[in-house]
Protein backbone atom coordinates (compact mmCIF):
# COMPACT_ATOMS: atom_id res chain seq x y z
CA UNK A 1 0.00 0.00 0.00
CA UNK A 2 1.41 3.41 -0.99
CA UNK A 3 1.50 5.67 2.08
CA UNK A 4 3.69 8.66 1.15
CA UNK A 5 5.66 10.25 -1.64
CA UNK A 6 8.67 12.51 -1.73
CA UNK A 7 10.70 14.19 -4.43
CA UNK A 8 12.61 11.06 -5.48
CA UNK A 9 10.93 8.19 -3.66
CA UNK A 10 7.60 6.62 -2.90
CA UNK A 11 6.95 4.95 0.48
CA UNK A 12 4.87 1.81 0.86
CA UNK A 13 3.62 -0.17 3.83
CA UNK A 14 4.75 -3.76 3.29
CA UNK A 15 5.03 -6.99 5.23
CA UNK A 16 8.58 -8.26 5.76
CA UNK A 17 8.20 -12.04 5.58
CA UNK A 18 11.78 -12.67 6.80
CA UNK A 19 11.29 -10.78 10.07
CA UNK A 20 7.50 -11.23 10.31
CA UNK A 21 6.72 -7.54 10.74
CA UNK A 22 5.16 -4.64 8.89
CA UNK A 23 7.67 -2.03 7.72
CA UNK A 24 7.88 0.97 5.44
CA UNK A 25 9.59 0.40 2.09
CA UNK A 26 11.08 3.36 0.22
CA UNK A 27 11.59 2.87 -3.49
CA UNK A 28 13.05 5.32 -5.96
CA UNK A 29 10.49 6.47 -8.52
CA UNK A 30 10.79 4.73 -11.89
CA UNK A 31 10.83 8.11 -13.63
CA UNK A 32 13.97 9.10 -11.68
CA UNK A 33 16.18 6.09 -12.36
CA UNK A 34 19.22 8.14 -13.31
CA UNK A 35 22.64 8.21 -11.66
CA UNK A 36 22.11 11.49 -9.75
CA UNK A 37 18.85 10.44 -8.09
CA UNK A 38 20.08 6.91 -7.40
CA UNK A 39 23.17 8.34 -5.66
CA UNK A 40 20.97 10.63 -3.51
CA UNK A 41 18.72 7.68 -2.64
CA UNK A 42 21.61 5.37 -1.69
CA UNK A 43 23.37 8.16 0.24
CA UNK A 44 20.23 8.58 2.35
CA UNK A 45 20.31 4.87 3.23
CA UNK A 46 24.01 4.96 4.06
CA UNK A 47 23.61 7.97 6.33
CA UNK A 48 20.45 6.85 8.10
CA UNK A 49 21.44 3.20 8.57
CA UNK A 50 24.38 4.36 10.70
CA UNK A 51 22.17 6.25 13.13
CA UNK A 52 20.93 4.77 16.40
CA UNK A 53 18.84 7.44 18.08
CA UNK A 54 15.30 7.24 19.52
CA UNK A 55 14.21 10.24 17.42
CA UNK A 56 15.60 9.13 14.04
CA UNK A 57 13.79 6.61 11.83
CA UNK A 58 15.70 3.31 11.77
CA UNK A 59 16.69 1.68 8.48
CA UNK A 60 16.43 -2.11 8.38
CA UNK A 61 17.46 -3.36 4.95
CA UNK A 62 18.48 -2.27 1.44
CA UNK A 63 18.27 -3.95 -1.93
CA UNK A 64 17.54 -3.71 -5.63
CA UNK A 65 14.53 -5.28 -7.37
CA UNK A 66 14.13 -5.12 -11.14
CA UNK A 67 16.95 -2.57 -11.27
CA UNK A 68 15.22 -0.24 -8.80
CA UNK A 69 16.88 0.49 -5.43
CA UNK A 70 14.81 0.25 -2.25
CA UNK A 71 15.21 0.23 1.51
CA UNK A 72 13.02 -0.75 4.43
CA UNK A 73 12.67 1.25 7.59
CA UNK A 74 10.66 1.62 10.75
CA UNK A 75 6.96 2.08 10.04
CA UNK A 76 5.53 5.15 11.73
CA UNK A 77 1.95 6.12 12.53
CA UNK A 78 1.77 7.85 9.10
CA UNK A 79 1.31 11.19 10.81
CA UNK A 80 3.84 14.00 10.73
CA UNK A 81 4.61 16.86 13.06
CA UNK A 82 2.48 19.00 10.72
CA UNK A 83 -0.53 16.75 11.46
CA UNK A 84 0.19 16.79 15.20
CA UNK A 85 0.36 20.59 15.30
CA UNK A 86 -2.89 20.94 13.33
CA UNK A 87 -4.85 18.24 15.18
CA UNK A 88 -3.79 18.77 18.80
CA UNK A 89 -3.80 21.74 21.11
CA UNK A 90 -0.28 21.51 22.41
CA UNK A 91 0.74 23.31 25.57
CA UNK A 92 3.87 25.41 25.51
CA UNK A 93 5.63 22.80 27.66
CA UNK A 94 4.67 20.01 25.22
CA UNK A 95 5.89 22.09 22.26
CA UNK A 96 9.19 22.64 24.06
CA UNK A 97 9.47 18.90 24.76
CA UNK A 98 8.95 18.15 21.06
CA UNK A 99 11.47 20.82 20.09
CA UNK A 100 13.99 19.34 22.52
CA UNK A 101 13.52 15.87 20.98
CA UNK A 102 14.25 17.20 17.50
CA UNK A 103 17.24 19.17 18.79
CA UNK A 104 18.59 15.96 20.35
CA UNK A 105 18.27 14.13 17.01
CA UNK A 106 19.98 16.97 15.14
CA UNK A 107 22.74 17.15 17.75
CA UNK A 108 23.27 13.40 17.39
CA UNK A 109 23.61 13.80 13.60
CA UNK A 110 25.96 16.78 13.97
CA UNK A 111 28.16 14.75 16.33
CA UNK A 112 28.46 12.28 13.44
CA UNK A 113 29.38 15.05 10.97
CA UNK A 114 25.97 15.16 9.23
CA UNK A 115 23.73 18.16 8.47
CA UNK A 116 20.11 17.32 7.60
CA UNK A 117 19.56 20.34 5.29
CA UNK A 118 15.77 19.95 4.89
CA UNK A 119 14.44 20.00 8.43
CA UNK A 120 10.70 20.66 8.23
CA UNK A 121 7.58 19.36 10.01
CA UNK A 122 6.72 17.06 7.07
CA UNK A 123 10.06 15.25 7.54
CA UNK A 124 9.31 14.55 11.20
CA UNK A 125 7.04 11.55 11.64
CA UNK A 126 5.13 10.44 14.70
CA UNK A 127 6.17 7.00 15.91
CA UNK A 128 3.74 4.33 17.02
CA UNK A 129 4.39 5.29 20.67
CA UNK A 130 3.95 9.00 19.93
CA UNK A 131 7.66 9.85 19.72
CA UNK A 132 9.02 12.17 17.04
CA UNK A 133 11.12 10.48 14.34
CA UNK A 134 13.29 12.53 12.00
CA UNK A 135 13.57 11.14 8.48
CA UNK A 136 14.32 12.07 4.88
CA UNK A 137 18.11 12.45 4.93
CA UNK A 138 18.29 12.46 1.12
CA UNK A 139 20.11 15.81 0.79
CA UNK A 140 22.22 15.58 3.93
CA UNK A 141 25.71 17.04 3.91
CA UNK A 142 28.96 16.69 5.78
CA UNK A 143 29.83 19.40 8.30
CA UNK A 144 33.54 18.91 7.57
CA UNK A 145 32.96 19.63 3.90
CA UNK A 146 31.57 23.05 4.81
CA UNK A 147 34.77 23.91 6.64
CA UNK A 148 36.98 22.66 3.78
CA UNK A 149 34.71 23.80 0.93
CA UNK A 150 35.80 25.24 -2.39
CA UNK A 151 34.76 28.85 -1.87
CA UNK A 152 34.10 29.36 -5.57
CA UNK A 153 30.80 27.45 -5.46
CA UNK A 154 27.57 27.73 -3.46
CA UNK A 155 25.89 24.71 -4.98
CA UNK A 156 25.64 20.96 -4.73
CA UNK A 157 27.96 18.82 -6.81
CA UNK A 158 25.19 18.77 -9.43
CA UNK A 159 25.13 22.56 -9.76
CA UNK A 160 22.05 23.50 -7.76
CA UNK A 161 20.84 23.83 -4.21
CA UNK A 162 18.19 21.34 -3.03
CA UNK A 163 15.57 21.50 -0.32
CA UNK A 164 12.21 22.96 0.59
CA UNK A 165 12.00 26.75 0.36
CA UNK A 166 11.52 28.19 3.83
CA UNK A 167 13.04 25.09 5.46
CA UNK A 168 16.43 24.72 3.78
CA UNK A 169 19.39 24.75 6.13
CA UNK A 170 21.15 28.10 6.38
CA UNK A 171 24.43 26.30 5.65
CA UNK A 172 23.35 26.15 2.00
CA UNK A 173 23.58 29.94 1.78
CA UNK A 174 27.31 29.90 2.49
CA UNK A 175 29.83 29.85 -0.30
CA UNK A 176 31.33 26.44 -0.73
CA UNK A 177 28.27 24.39 0.13
CA UNK A 178 28.81 20.73 -0.84
CA UNK A 179 26.93 17.49 -0.35
CA UNK A 180 28.34 14.37 1.26
CA UNK A 181 30.83 12.59 -1.01
CA UNK A 182 29.49 9.76 -3.14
Amino acid sequence: ESIAEGAIKRIYQVYDTHCARTVALARIKHTLLDLEHSIDFIREVQITSGFEHPNIIRVYDIGVSDGVPWFTMELTSRKTLTNKIKEERLSLNRKLDLFTDICAAIQYAHERDVLHLDLKPENISIGKQGQLLLGDWGIASSIAQHAEADLSKAQTQYGYIKGSPGFMAPEQAFEGYKKLPT
